[in-house]
């Protein structure tokens, strides 16, 4: 152990630098740094090769310009700057995220007392998308969030750490901390401090700047996973595929190899819901279900099949399970109505659009109530049709 990491083990203060990676962010960092500059004891900011006026603007905060040449790879980069700090303890941010003081303050508490040697947090994404399985609704958060999207997910992440040399980022992309932190028998805890993340609904890059940036993190992904197969760059590299019958492929590997990951059951069933093979996800979800029993992503992806396989029976004493544990999940209510509407059950789905939960976000329940209204409609015709 070097002098600096004794120094830092013994340090009662809990003192931070935060350390970040830009390049090309002019419009994001003069905000970064003041949401943040106020509370943290320093700044680590470090350039990957800008061509905008990234470096002025760090320049005119009077903070220290440091530089790293770009290697195509994130953890390098990550750990160049992890080389830097003075302070005993390390927060990790990105440029479109933002931690604020009160819950850094209550971060600071939380170290005091439980003494562990990394810590994770809760990355909150907004996100304008509302079909993903783990979404949450944004009236779930307080209220100054309410008008910058629909919801959000959370990730939990290893942002903050003891300032000890040994622990670096592993991985060119989607690069993580945790291994080093695990190889050195060091103590993690969690926590629910939440970082927040504008970067799913930020307008600030051009279509054509986003279409560059993803194939370019693409072919990362690919070469990475190919480098380092681990169970998490495996299922990162699997979420780049768009083909679902080579998702399925993979994944049928993939859950063979790492049955206890349950993403790899939640792509396959995903995948095949794609594809329209309703008795084949619901397969890959009662094997998932299996290893991992109560996911709720593989229990939503059951009930969907089952009432496109004629089972709305069955379907509605899934989501019924599934709303107890969130009210406001729009998947949940829709395919509710729908395996209402199938067993004939309209009166009740009448009444249930008139009583949607008070925090059910307005323009959710308007197109909830739009496509219930038209399932009804084509129900109502049906009949008509039958009858005659």
């Amino acid at each position: 152990m070097t002098e600096t990491d004794e120094r830092n083990t013994n340090s009662e203060e809990t003192r931070f630098s935060l350390c970040t990676i830009y390049k090309n962010e002019e419009k994001n960092l003069e905000k970064f740094i003041t949401n943040h500059r106020d509370f943290i004891d320093e700044m680590i900011l470090v350039d990957t090769g800008s061509t905008d006026r990234s470096n002025e603007i760090v320049r005119s905060f009077g903070l220290p310009y440091h530089f790293f040449q770009w290697t195509q790879n994130f953890s390098e980069a990550r750990n160049y700057s992890l080389t830097l700090p003075t302070q005993p303890w390390i927060i990790v941010l990105d440029i479109d995220e933002q931690v604020f003081e009160e819950d850094f303050l209550r971060l600071k508490a939380i170290i005091d007392e439980k003494k562990s040697d990394a810590y994770s947090l809760r990355q909150i994404n907004f996100t304008d998308r509302f079909d993903d399985l783990n979404w949450k609704s944004i009236t779930t958060l307080p209220p100054m969030f309410h008008s910058l999207a629909k919801g959000y997910i959370i990730s939990p992440l290893i942002r903050v750490f003891r300032n000890f040399k040994g622990i670096c980022f592993n991985g060119a992309i989607h690069e993580l901390v945790g291994p080093s932190i695990h190889a050195l028998n060091l103590t993690q805890s969690l926590t629910d401090i939440p970082i927040y993340h504008y970067g799913w609904i930020t307008q600030d890059r051009t279509d054509e700047e986003k279409e560059r940036k993803k194939k370019a993190y693409l072919l990362m992904i690919k070469q990475e996973w190919e480098k380092n197969p681990s169970p998490q760059m495996a299922f990162y590299y699997l979420s780049t595929l768009d083909n679902p019958e080579e998702k399925i492929r993979l994944g049928f590997k993939l859950v063979k190899e790492y049955p206890d990951v349950k993403q790899f059951w939640e792509v396959l069933a995903q995948s095949a819901v794609s594809l329209n093979q309703w008795a084949r996800a619901i397969s890959y979800a009662d094997k998932g279900l299996g290893f991992h029993p109560g996911n709720e992503p593989l229990l939503a992806l059951k009930a969907r099949c089952l009432n496109e396989n004629g089972d709305p029976g069955h379907a509605l004493e899934i989501l019924e399970e599934l709303l107890k544990k969130d009210l406001l999940h729009p998947v949940y209510w829709y395919e509710k109505l729908r395996s209402l509407i199938m067993l004939g059950k309209t009166i009740e789905v009448r009444e249930l659009l008139n009583y949607l939960p008070p925090q059910f976000p307005p323009i959710l329940a308007d197109e909830i109530k739009k496509m219930s209204n038209g399932m009804i409609r084509l129900n109502d015709s049906q009949n008509r049709i039958n009858e005659e």
